[in-house]
Parts: C-alpha cells; structure tokens; sequence
C-alpha cells in the first residue's frame, strides 16, 4: 500500500483575498493538493481554481464540485481546457448531482439526475481528449461539438457523489470518485466495492477522494468540530453512516436534539466521524483509509477554525504522511 496524497478542503465561507492567502500558505506546508467546493450561492468553482493555479506553483487543483446540470457541458469543457493548458497536470476535476434544494431554488434540478451526471462526465472527458461529439441523450444534446484548444494534458474528471447507484456510475463513466465528509474507512470500503461493480475497463485506474473535518483536540477546536458535524446530520447522510455499527443510532439521536453545538455526541462516535486529535491520531486514521481504499485523504477545517494553527498542524501531518 502507498501513502495516499494529502489534500486541504478551502473553506467555502473564506473572503477570497482569505481563501487565496490559505491556498498559498497551506501549499507551503507540504501538502499535494488544493480542493475547492462551490456551493450556492459562495465563490464560483473555475474562478477559484483559475486564481489558486496562478498563486501556487506545485500543488494540484481539484475543482468543484461542479453541479453537472448547471453548465452546458461544451462550455464547461471551454473553461477546463483554459485552465488545464495554462497549468498542465495540475487539474482535477469534480462533476456531481450538486443539492437538490439548491439545483431547484435555481431551476436547474434534472428530470433524470443520473443521466445528467452520467451524460456530462462522459461527454467532458471525451471533449477534454479531443474527440468531436454529437449526442443526442436525455439530458445533453451536442451536434459535432470539438474544442479548438483541448488540453495538451487532459485533467482527470471525478465524480462527487453519495449513494449506490451513483457510485456504479461512477465506476462505469469517470476517473475517480470524491466522497463527501465524513468519510469513514467503513464508508470507503463500501464505495469502492460499489464503484467496483460499475467498472467495465478495470486496466483503467480509479482513485477515491475522502474528504473529512480535520481538528485538534483542544477546546476550541473541539467546539468547532461538533458544531460542523451537528450541522452536517440529516438523512442526506444515511448512505454514508449506514454502513457504520453506530449510524442509524446517530441520525435518530439527532432528529431528538435541538443543540447545535452537538455536544451531545459520544465522543467515541466523533472520533470515528472526523480526523481529531494529535498529529499522530491523524496519521493512524490516514493510514486506515489508506487500507480502506483511499488515495488522497482532503480534510477540511471545519468553520470557525484559526486557519493558520490549521496550516501548521496540517504540516507536521503532510510531512509525516511523507516519511
């Protein structure tokens, strides 16, 4: 088993001139990649990597994750290919089902969502190899579409996704899949069996992307951690908690509470649903979604948190990871 690579999620609520600065400063920590998340109604996704590719100089870019039904796919592939030649091989690219509370406040949720996401990634990654597409599919209709431009290193196209169906796509159209935090090693593993069973060409690899809330154990941190998991439990995360022995039991605990802090929640189940503690807790946990199936393990500060302690712990980890 190899080291999986070491990602930093930017936070969303970040001003830009922040989120740039935190870009640039978690680069020089050591880590491989910068993840984005555009999310309505904060900073667009192609803007945000476009400026972190200018300001940093080595680490990759994952950007999104883009919702699939939200841009025409000839025009996103404009905009990647832009990108991907300005900065060759430092792009990763993130397509999903974006949220359907969001996708339909702006009148753009699909009638079929998986074959929207299913349509565009394939479509995206022939587009960004350079072939010419005519589709006529139940979401997308291109007629002889080719770019002019198309990447002389054509970026990798992720998928960001939750539940069964979408992961077997997943294996079936794309490059890897990006799993949403909290990414525990049993929900990795179940992912990667059902990305498993999509898969038609397994001479092709597929990385897993874990993203997951990253603290100390110290107070604050600590505050700032259970209010970010508290926020994020709701049924929308059954797929990924289902798979735990403590799931089912965590979502029925939360629909009993009325305390955002979560300071109701056993701290044994905390532990098992983020990346807290020392620097060395961190790497014990890497390294069990390493075994897991994960090749880049993202964590995400979560809001509130000091991002320059953020940095410096992630530091020690990166270089740790490393060794």
């Amino acid at each position: 088993m190899s080291a999986p690579r070491i990602g930093v999620l930017v936070p969303k609520a970040l001003p830009v001139p922040e989120f740039l600065a935190f870009a640039v400063q978690v680069e020089s920590s050591g880590v491989d990649g910068v993840w984005l998340a555009e999310d309505c109604f904060t900073a667009a996704g192609p803007t945000m990597a476009a400026m972190i590719l200018e300001r940093t100089e080595r680490v990759q870019v994952g950007l999104g994750i883009l919702p699939a039904a939200v841009r025409n796919v000839a025009f996103t592939a404009m905009e990647i290919a832009t990108l991907a030649n300005a900065h060759p091989g430092r792009l990763i690219v993130g397509i999903g089902h974006g949220m359907p509370e969001w996708m339909k406040q702006v009148g753009a949720f699909p009638a079929k969502p998986l074959a929207a996401l299913v349509e565009t990634i394939s479509v995206l990654r022939q587009l960004l190899a350079g072939a010419t597409v005519s589709l006529r599919g139940e979401h997308i209709q291109l007629d002889n579409v080719v770019l002019d431009q198309p990447p002389l290193i054509a970026p990798p196209v992720f998928a960001g996704v939750r539940r069964a169906r979408s992961l077997k796509a997943s294996g079936q159209v794309a490059d890897g899949t990006i799993l949403a935090e909290p990414s525990t090693p049993e929900y990795v593993r179940a992912a990667r069996r059902l990305i498993e069973h999509g898969r038609t060409d397994s001479s092709q690899s597929h990385a897993i992307v874990a993203y997951n809330w990253f603290a100390p154990k110290d107070d604050d941190s600590s505050r700032a951690l259970r209010a970010a998991v508290a926020a994020q439990l709701d049924p929308t995360l059954e797929a990924q908690l289902g798979v735990t022995t403590f799931g089912a039991q965590l979502l029925d605990l939360a629909r009993e509470q009325n305390d955002p802090s979560g300071r109701w929640i056993p701290e044994a189940w905390l532990e098992r649903l983020a990346i807290w503690g020392s620097p060395d807790d961190a790497i014990a946990r890497i390294a069990e979604l390493a075994t897991s199936g994960a090749d880049w393990c993202v964590l995400a500060p979560p809001p509130g948190t000091d991002t320059d302690r953020f940095a410096q712990s992630i530091s020690v980890v990166a270089q740790a990871v490393r060794s």
